[in-house]
């Protein structure tokens, strides 16, 4: 198996799944709110933590460059490690029985989902168009550089 098929296939599935995710919320009514307009219904609980840990994983997965993929056995575990373990702020607690439940349903969705690819010897996928998320202490040119909290600085440490 191609460590690419791999990358490609992840970032496909987790691109989409993230989009339904969005429609599904987006389709609930009260924008997902109780009849109070402040907390959320169960239902909408049910629904956007997915997209937020979906969107954490696609982070961890977008750090990689296509172009220099080690083995498909480390991509895979890389993959794991993602769906594992990858946070954002908005995976962070404090969140209720349903969030925690449904963010651990997701995890386990997109990790059977790489198990899955990765059993096929044969497996191939179209490739997706190139993004690359800048990990901490990187740099862009002209001295910017990607923060420990993702933002963007200049070498004076404003903002960009």
């Amino acid at each position: 198996m191609d460590p690419a098929a791999l990358y490609w296939a992840s970032r496909r599935y987790l691109t989409t799944r993230y989009e339904e995710l969005q429609r599904e919320y987006g389709r609930l009514p009260n924008d997902g709110r109780q009849v109070d307009g402040y907390h959320y219904t169960t239902e909408s609980k049910r629904i956007f933590p997915r997209y937020n840990v979906v969107d954490a994983m696609l982070m961890e997965v977008e750090r990689l460059g296509p172009d220099r993929l080690p083995s498909v056995d480390v991509v895979a575990s890389m993959m794991l490690t993602a769906a594992e373990s990858a946070n954002s702020p908005f995976t962070e607690p404090p969140y209720d029985g349903v969030e925690a439940q449904a963010m651990a349903d997701e995890r386990r969705l997109f990790a059977a989902n790489v198990q899955h690819w990765r059993a096929q010897a044969n497996f191939r996928t179209d490739p997706v168009p190139y993004r690359r998320v800048l990990t901490p202490g990187s740099h862009w040119p002209g001295g910017r550089r990607c923060s420990s909290d993702g933002v963007c600085k200049t070498a004076a440490g404003t903002r960009c």
